[in-house]
């Protein structure tokens, strides 16, 4: 009888460390879901309508915020916000991707919700390929997160640390 009850607590507490692992495990992991045409950006406050151009990222909080451009992400990470998790969606699958591993094409000629002009691309040879089709330049996420000053200035945005030009 001992037998039983000791093997029936090891097999209790081998299944509690699993199930308590995999919720650890899927809590960080899940992407996000946005209600479109419902949800509005945490940036512009614009309608998130097009799954191709927008952006999600957790904050080292657990807050779920949403972006209906890359760059108003952008925007925000430039005002320090710490990120768990940044997601954005591939332009090709439409599928959420991690935007830290993402190749960004960026072009004055894309038409995007707030104009910054980007998309991702989950692969750096298909940001290339598409780039090429609207005078576009790729960007890794580190580059373009050292650019993102550029994006702004593009869009008559001044950052918050710098001086009001008179």
């Amino acid at each position: 009888m001992d037998v039983v009850r000791k093997l029936f607590r090891q097999e209790a507490v081998l299944s509690a460390i699993i199930l308590w692992s995999l919720l650890i495990i899927g809590c960080g992991d899940e992407s996000p879901s946005i209600r479109y045409g419902h949800l509005a950006c945490d940036e512009c406050h614009m309608i998130i309508s097009e799954a191709v151009f927008s952006a999600a990222l957790r904050t080292e909080s657990g807050e779920d915020l949403f972006f209906d451009d890359i760059g108003c992400l952008f925007l925000t990470l430039s005002k320090g916000t710490k990120p768990m998790r940044i997601w954005i969606h591939d332009y090709l699958s439409h599928r959420w991707i991690s935007a830290k591993e993402a190749f960004f094409s960026v072009s004055s000629e894309l038409k995007t919700p707030m104009g910054y002009g980007v998309v991702g691309f989950q692969s750096e040879l298909a940001a290339r390929e598409r780039s090429r089709g609207w005078n576009g330049r790729v960007y890794d996420f580190n580059e373009l997160l050292t650019q993102s000053d550029l994006l702004l200035k593009r869009k008559g945005i001044q950052h918050a640390n710098e001086p009001a030009i008179s």
